[in-house]
C-alpha cells in the first residue's frame, strides 16, 4: 500500500475524485486546509 497526500485547490476537487475513480482508487480522505504565514518573493 502506497499513502500519496496532495493540495489541490478546492476548484479541482471533483476532478481529482473522478480520476481516483477511474483508477480504481477505492477509499480516499478530504480535509480542508488553510496556510498562514509570510510568502517569500511576493510583494502586496
Amino acid at each position: 500500500m502506497i499513502k500519496i497526500e496532495a493540495v489541490v485547490r478546492p476548484e479541482r476537487v471533483n476532478l481529482v475524485v473522478e480520476a481516483l475513480l477511474d483508477a480504481g482508487v477505492g477509499g480516499y480522505h478530504i480535509s480542508n486546509v488553510s496556510g498562514k504565514g509570510t510568502q517569500q518573493g511576493v510583494e502586496v
